[in-house]
């Protein structure tokens, strides 16, 4: 394919592959373009790099290849003229570049030669576009002056002019070539612009579509992000210091045509990848915007498998990627190091291609089989989740073999799902490490199944130390099952499709059951678990999961369990504690009926069998574990949203079950009598407290305050978390009370005015604690104990 430069082009003739030929009269850039953008002030970055370019090629009198310039003959006032479709902001340059050095160096006949071929390069978009363009190769500037300031002075300069954009991107543009110019200090580069060539590919023979066209041209009028990126790659992929450079340079066919690597790269780039895009309802300023999404997308995932490689360090990438349509390009300097990465180019390529071809059959693989994926979701949409990441580089390293196939493609996005939907997959630490496991796995991608089963995935699966091992040693264990036998396969994917269990029925494996036996076991599994977790025949009372804290085996386990009953946690529970994963699986080898009619009830109302290590420990921690499984409304409570009570800690040396960061209402203390103790005190002396744990039999707080009023004051019941209840009056915020009598056995301070004192941490049963109560109303309320020691002024009210 033969490359032209701008005189040639403006010749009016191009060869096609048919050994014909195209000719017009000249070049006219049409209506439908967007005005010229490269000589704007907004425009310095890329308008530099580019003059940097061009200037450095002229100074070493070598050629440089400006990519393709797309375009169609058409008849336009009687003639026939190249419309470029893209291209138009390259060739703007050159005319500008062009007329200025030809001002600069050429005089009599070979000046007025060259602005009669300018003259052929030509604008529609406005009128006074063209008629500049026109005037322009007419005039003869001092090449001392600036080129804005002298053209602004000439008689046919209207003030009309400085309302077209077009007409003052130019202005900019030639007084950057004037600096640039006479910065280099020479004065014979005007035979070294026949080396600035470009390909021409006519829409004419060269099988592109007109609707091309408009897909190009639905940006608008601006230069958008993903242009300037574009032509940063494409002048990389050509750059002299580029190391793959003669890799880059080696001619390929495309559409009958042999053209270097990278310019059939840059064609795909506005053509066929373009399609797809297109082709996704990418319109207007969204299709670059998705365009350059992608690219981020492709970046950080093959970024974030690599052994250095961080969040943090990938956070311009992902930004970009996460970010609004019109997302701002800041330089190719970020991206550069990651292109210049080996087999980059390639893979993308690879990746670009497969998506074109087999798009449709992708976008119906991509769905969970549990249905996670919305229909309308695609691989190129925005926005994208740590899940979706995952997902992407797995087609990337699926796409990137040589071959497709649809069900393998299923097979191997299905293994892929099934890892990457752990519920520790929320933060970016925890989305590379899956990634980074089925970048591992992607060499078998083509045959899963046999990959898992074999000794080299063995060595992968052993090593891995990661919160995903467990479900990759499970991904092992059923590809070795389905090549066994291939009945497997229906029934592993149909168990999987359950809501709760999405891709996890390791529990269901245990013991290595026969096909009907682990049949059987997925339907009574599916009795247990709604998609939201235990079902609601079982979760109103919360009685899976109290049988579940009941096989507590010792203490150091039950302190780590995450006690809410939620969907997020029973899947981890499925996933990671060997204890519930045993328990769930004896219970599918039972009937429905067994279970909720025996077996579960029989295991909450059980005495608890905790191992304790220490054994002074061993009466608290049981008393713990007891109230955990055997008092239904304390579950109640504690699985409330706003409270949430989910956790077990130390705190004052006592035993709470406390929300995370929670505050003094969202814990409860569970290892003393104390609950049993207000309880009685409430129904036998007829103290009230606005501390009960819902309609449960505990009561919230680090300190526990109960009230009972008692003639012309009120008595106070007071637990503080050492052990200690203190009953009797305390001072009104109000008003100083008078004492009538001090004893050793009542004590008066800031806050109270007359008190008694109970320790408890000896009371460890329910007979101790009616004698605690009854000696409480013998001391306090039968006696008079408080009637004898306080003098009440009959204008003061006690609280």
């Amino acid at each position: 394919m033969e490359k032209y430069n701008l005189e040639q082009l403006l010749a009016g003739e191009i060869a096609l592959a048919e050994q014909s030929t195209i000719r017009f009269a000249g070049v006219q850039v049409p209506m439908i373009q967007r005005d010229y953008a490269q000589g704007r002030k907004s425009e310095a970055a890329v308008r530099n790099r580019f003059l940097t370019a061009l200037f450095d090629a002229l100074l070493g009198g070598r050629p440089l290849t400006l990519d393709f310039v797309y375009g169609s003959v058409q008849k336009l006032d009687d003639q026939s003229y190249f419309v470029p479709l893209d291209g138009q902001q390259r060739l703007t340059t050159l005319f500008l570049l062009h007329w200025y050095i030809g001002n600069c160096e050429l005089t009599g006949d070979e000046r007025n030669d060259q602005q009669a071929r300018l003259r052929r390069f030509s604008y529609a978009t406005r009128s006074t576009a063209r008629d500049f363009c026109e005037n322009l190769t007419a005039v003869v500037l001092e090449p001392a002056a600036e080129p804005s300031s002298a053209i602004r002075n000439l008689a046919w300069f209207y003030r009309s002019y400085e309302q077209d954009p077009t007409v003052q991107a130019m202005l900019g543009m030639l007084d950057a070539i004037w600096e640039k110019y006479r910065a280099c200090g020479v004065t014979t580069l005007f035979p070294a612009l026949a080396g600035l060539t470009f390909y021409v590919l006519p829409l004419d023979g060269f099988g592109l579509s007109d609707e091309l066209y408009i897909k190009m041209n639905a940006r608008g009028k601006q230069l958008t992000s993903f242009e300037n990126f574009k032509a940063d790659l494409l002048n990389w992929l050509g750059a002299e210091d580029n190391s793959y450079r003669a890799e880059f340079e080696q001619t390929t066919m495309l559409n009958g045509h042999q053209l270097p690597y990278y310019l059939i790269f840059a064609t795909k780039l506005d053509t066929s990848w373009t399609d797809l895009f297109w082709g996704l309802g990418f319109r207007s300023t969204m299709l670059d915007a998705a365009y350059l999404r992608f690219w981020n997308r492709f970046l950080a995932a093959r970024y974030l498998v690599e052994p250095e490689a961080t969040a943090k360090l990938a956070e311009p990438l992902t930004d970009l990627d996460k970010g609004h349509e019109r997302a701002e390009y800041t330089g190719f300097s970020q991206y550069q190091p990651l292109f210049a990465k080996p087999g980059t180019i390639a893979a993308a390529e690879r990746l670009l291609d497969g998506l074109v071809a087999h798009h449709a059959a992708i976008h119906a693989a991509v769905a969970a089989t549990w249905g996670e994926q919305a229909t309308d979701w695609n691989v190129l949409a925005r926005p994208i989740s740590q899940r979706q990441r995952i997902l992407f580089l797995a087609l990337m390293l699926y796409l990137d073999r040589p071959g497709f196939d649809e069900v393998a493609l299923r097979r191997w996005l299905r293994v892929v799902w099934n890892l990457s939907i752990d519920p520790d997959v929320r933060s970016a630490e925890a989305m590379i490490s899956v990634m980074r496991v089925v970048a591992k796995l992607g060499v078998g991608a083509p045959s899963i199944y046999s990959f898992l089963a074999s000794d080299e995935c063995a060595v992968i699966v052993q090593p891995e130390g990661s919160f995903v091992s467990r479900q990759l040693s499970e991904e092992r264990q059923k590809a070795i099952l389905i090549l066994a036998d291939e009945a497997w396969e229906d029934a592993l994917v149909a168990s999987e499709k359950h809501g709760l269990f999405r891709g996890n029925v390791g529990f269901l494996l245990l013991d290595a059951p026969s096909l009907p036996e682990f049949q059987r076991r997925a339907a009574v599994a599916s009795s247990l678990f709604s998609a939201r977790g235990a079902q609601q025949n079982l979760g109103e009372e919360y009685l899976l999961l109290r049988a579940v804290i009941s096989q507590a085996p010792d203490w150091d386990w039950l302190q780590k369990l995450n006690l809410e009953d939620s969907e997020d946690n029973w899947r981890l529970l499925l996933r990671r504690n060997d204890v519930v994963r045993a328990f769930i699986g004896q219970l599918t080898e039972l009937t429905w009926e067994e279970i909720t009619e025996q077996t579960l009830p029989d295991l909450v109302d059980q005495p608890s069998r905790l191992e304790v290590p220490a054994s002074h420990l061993e009466q608290r921690v049981r008393l713990v574990h007891e109230y955990l499984y055997q008092l239904v409304d304390l579950q109640r409570w504690m699985q409330t949203r706003n409270i949430g009570a989910t956790g077990l800690k130390w705190k004052d040396e006592h035993i709470y079950a406390y929300r995370y960061f929670g505050r003094d209402y969202t814990r409860v203390m569970l290892d003393t009598y104390r609950n049993q103790i207000a309880n009685v005190l409430i129904e036998l002396l007829g103290f009230t407290t606005e501390q009960r744990c819902g309609n449960s039999a505990c009561f919230w707080g680090d300190w526990l305050t109960l009230h009972r009023p008692d003639g012309q004051w009120t008595l106070t019941a007071q637990f503080d978390p050492w052990h200690t209840l203190r009953i009797g009056v305390m001072r009104s915020g109000a008003s100083a009370l008078e004492v009538n009598e001090l004893v050793t056995d009542a004590e008066q301070d800031d806050y109270w005015l007359v008190r008694k004192n109970y320790p408890y941490a000896t009371v460890t049963s329910m007979q101790q604690v009616i004698e605690l109560v009854q000696r409480i109303k013998q001391e306090i309320v039968n006696e008079e104990f408080l009637q004898a020691r306080i003098v009440m002024p009959a204008s003061v009210e006690v609280v």
